[in-house]
């Protein structure tokens, strides 16, 4: 697949404004439905990205150095697998040379980073398991399914939402010019602060006293 291929098969960032866009990644939003594609292609970016630029660190001076003394650790440490007597030197005594005791404390740090970074990947994997999804549902049927917050059935966006649910607009009597602006500025005063939401009908939580002329 070409470049431009994988870009157009690549999910693109919703607008803000499209009510599907519930989930934020990394300051972009998405559709609930979105998210493992999203993440996939994020780690899938990340991996060319690290493989690229391990690609330009090789041909460095100091990438060829690292490697050079790399390959003549591996070398090493077969030999000794494959001759057991050469640990030894010629006096039958283990060998305590720097160099030699230098390449044992690298086997050793290097089986302690091995084992590390497979009880990191366990750990992670063991925490994708557990982890807990939001439990709210569209009007479509479809759920959620971003993380939901701690000690919560519901994601923060979701959270915030329901919580916003009881907020109530009094915008007055509006009965005369001076009510309509007062409710007017406390409508403004609410849309700046972002304290009302749509509620699950799609309607707003207002309440008016409109007095309709006779």
């Amino acid at each position: 697949m070409d470049e431009k291929s994988r870009q157009e098969r690549e999910i693109q960032p919703r607008e803000r404004g499209d009510r599907r866009a519930t989930v934020n990644i990394r300051g972009q939003w998405y559709a609930p439905a979105e998210v493992e594609a999203v993440e996939r292609q994020h780690a899938a970016r990340q991996t060319a990205h690290q493989k690229e630029m391990k690609a330009k660190w090789l041909e460095a001076p100091e990438g060829k150095l690292c490697m050079a003394f790399y390959e003549a650790f591996r070398q090493y440490k077969s030999y000794l697998e494959e001759h057991p007597q050469a640990r030894r030197g010629a006096d039958g005594a283990e060998l305590d040379f720097e160099e030699h005791l230098l390449f044992k404390e690298g086997l050793k740090l290097l089986d302690e980073h091995r084992q590390e970074r497979e009880e990191k990947l366990r750990r992670n994997l063991e925490k994708a398991q557990r982890a807990a999804r939001c439990q709210h549902q569209y009007l479509s049927g479809e759920r959620c399914g971003a993380p939901r917050m701690k000690g919560k059935k519901l994601c923060r966006m979701h959270e915030r939402m329901e919580e916003a649910k009881a907020v109530k607009l009094d915008l007055g009597p509006m009965e005369d010019p001076d009510s309509i602006q007062v409710g007017s500025r406390s409508c403004r005063e609410r849309s700046s602060t972002g304290s009302w939401i749509q509620n699950r009908s799609g309607t707003w939580p207002i309440r008016s006293n409109w007095r309709h002329g006779t």
